[in-house]
C-alpha cells in the first residue's frame, strides 16, 4: 500500500468517528499490510476467485441483459482469459463488444484476445501422438508467421495438456475440467491416446520450456526444442523401468536379507594381465603352503596366464561385500568395479581401474570410509585402515627397475607357484615403485 503512517492514522480516525449513515468499504489484495489497529475495527470478508462455470453464467446474464448474440465458445474464451476474476471478465466483454459488435463468436473473440484457436491445440497433440516432428515444427512456424505470441501459446498449450491429464485421470465429465462442451469432447477423445505417465512427462517438459521462454533471446528456438522433446518423450524409458532393469536379472546383485554371510558375486573373468600378476604375487605364499589344485579351465578368449585368487582371500572379500551391501547398497555398489585388493600389516588396499575412478571417489567419503573400515575390522578380526588407489595404464607406469623380471623369475615362491599351477609369468610390476 502507498499510504504513509500519517495517512493510516487519518483513516483510523475516520473509522473511529464515521459520518452518520456512511458505509466504508476497503478492498485490498494485501490485508496483512494493514495496521492491526485498522483491522480490529473492520469486518473482514475474504473474497475468492470464481470458477469457470460461475464466470460463464455471469457473462451470459450480462449478454442477455445487453441483448448480445454470443455463443458458448466466445463466453468460454472470455472466462478462461479472466482467470477467475469477474472484473476482468466484464472488461474483456466490453473489449469484445467494441471489436466484434453485438454478435460474438469464438473465432473472433479468440482473435481479439490473441488466443490460439482450440483446433490448433488439438492438431498439435495429434501430431505429437503420431510422433510427426515435421508437422509439429510446421505448426510452430504457422503460429510465428501469423503473429501469435509464443509465450502466450506455450501457456495455453500447458493448460490444455493439464486439462488432458485431468480428463485421463478423472474422466472427461469431471467438474475439474472448466472448458466448453466441444473442447471437453475433444479432451475425452485425445485422453485415450496417452498414458498418465506420458502426460505427466509432457507437463514437466512444458513447464520447463515455459520458464525458459520468459528470458530467451530466441523464443522460437526454445519453443521448437521443447516441442521436439514432446515428440520424442514417449520413446524415452521411464525411471521406474530403468530401476526395474537394474535391480532385475542381469542387473546389480541384491543381497538376500539374513544374518549369515552371503556368497560372493560371480567373479569377472576378464582382467588386465597386470592385475592378475599382482594377485599372483600377493597370494603366492599362501598358495605354496597348500596342496596344488588344478586351476579351473579359463573361458575361451581369456588369457591363459591369468591365475586365480586363493580361496581364503575371496571368502574374506565376499564376506566384506555381503556385510557392506546389508548396510548400504550405494557403498556395496562402489566395491563391485574393484579389480584387486590386498591386506597386510593392518592395511586393506583396494585397486580400481581408471574407468572406475567414480567408484573410488565415492568410496573416499569420510562416512563411507568409516563404515567400510568397521566392516573390514569385523571380518578380518583387527583394526583396518583403508587405502584406495587407481590402477595405472601401461603407458603411464613408471619404468621398471633393472633386473626386476630376473629377480621375480629366480624367486623360489614364484617358481613353486608356477610349477604347481603350470603358469607362466607374463609381466612383472615392481611394487616398490607404486
Amino acid at each position: 500500500h502507498m499510504l504513509t503512517t500519517e495517512a493510516f492514522n487519518a483513516l483510523l480516525k475516520t473509522l473511529e468517528e464515521p459520518p452518520p449513515r456512511s458505509l466504508f468499504i476497503l478492498a485490498t489484495t494485501e490485508p496483512h499490510k494493514l495496521p492491526a489497529t485498522i483491522q480490529s475495527r473492520c469486518q473482514h470478508f475474504a473474497f475468492r476467485l470464481l470458477n469457470y462455470n460461475e464466470i460463464v453464467a455471469q457473462l451470459e446474464k450480462v449478454a442477455r441483459a445487453e441483448k448480445l448474440d454470443a455463443d458458448e465458445g466466445a463466453m468460454g474464451a472470455l472466462a478462461q482469459a479472466a482467470e477467475g476474476s469477474v472484473r476482468d471478465a466484464l472488461s474483456l466483454l466490453d473489449q469484445a463488444i467494441a471489436a466484434c459488435g453485438e454478435k460474438l463468436d469464438e473465432a473472433r473473440v479468440r482473435q481479439m484476445l490473441g488466443a490460439v484457436p482450440a483446433r490448433v491445440l488439438v492438431e498439435m497433440m495429434e501430431a505429437i501422438e503420431a510422433q510427426n516432428a515435421a508437422r509439429v515444427l510446421e505448426q510452430v512456424s504457422t503460429l510465428a508467421t501469423e503473429g501469435y505470441e509464443l509465450t502466450h501459446f506455450i501457456g495455453e498449450f500447458t493448460r490444455f495438456v493439464r486439462n488432458l491429464m485431468i480428463a485421463k485421470t478423472a474422466g472427461a465429465a469431471s467438474p475439474l475440467l472448466q472448458v466448453p462442451s466441444d473442447e471437453r469432447q475433444a479432451l475425452g477423445r485425445l485422453a485415450k491416446l496417452f498414458s498418465e505417465e506420458d502426460l505427466t512427462r509432457f507437463l514437466q517438459i512444458l513447464l520447463r520450456t515455459e520458464s525458459e521462454l520468459r528470458y530467451a533471446l530466441e523464443p522460437r528456438f526454445h519453443l521448437e526444442l521443447g516441442m521436439l522433446k514432446l515428440v520424442h518423450a514417449r520413446r524415452l524409458a521411464s525411471l521406474e523401468s530403468l530401476l526395474g532393469e537394474i535391480s532385475g536379472p542381469g542387473g546389480a546383485v541384491k543381497p538376500e536379507q539374513g544374518t549369515g554371510v552371503k556368497a560372493a558375486p560371480e567373479a569377472k573373468p576378464a582382467r588386465s594381465a597386470a592385475a592378475a600378476e599382482a594377485g599372483l604375487r600377493r597370494e603366492a605364499p599362501r598358495a605354496a603352503a597348500e596342496p596344488a589344485v588344478p586351476p579351473p579351465s579359463a573361458p575361451e578368449g581369456v588369457a591363459s596366464a591369468v591365475a586365480p585368487h586363493a580361496a581364503p582371500s575371496d571368502e574374506r572379500l565376499a564376506a566384506i561385500k555381503a556385510l557392506v551391501f546389508g548396510q548400504s547398497k550405494l557403498l556395496g555398489s562402489c566395491l563391485e568395479p574393484m579389480v584387486a585388493w590386498r591386506f597386510e600389516n593392518g592395511e586393506a588396499r583396494f585397486l580400481y581401474s581408471k574407468e572406475a575412478s567414480w567408484a573410488a571417489e565415492l568410496l573416499k567419503s569420510r562416512e563411507r570410509m568409516a563404515t567400510l573400515e568397521s566392516v573390514c575390522a569385523q571380518v578380518l578380526g583387527q583394526p583396518v585402515k583403508i587405502c584406495v588407489t587407481l590402477e595405472e595404464r601401461e603407458a603411464e607406469r613408471a619404468p621398471r627397475g633393472p633386473g626386476a623380471r630376473e629377480r621375480a623369475l629366480g624367486d623360489k615362491v614364484v617358481e613353486a607357484f608356477s610349477k604347481a599351477f603350470d603358469a607362466t609369468v607374463v609381466d612383472v610390476e615392481d611394487l616398490r615403485q607404486e
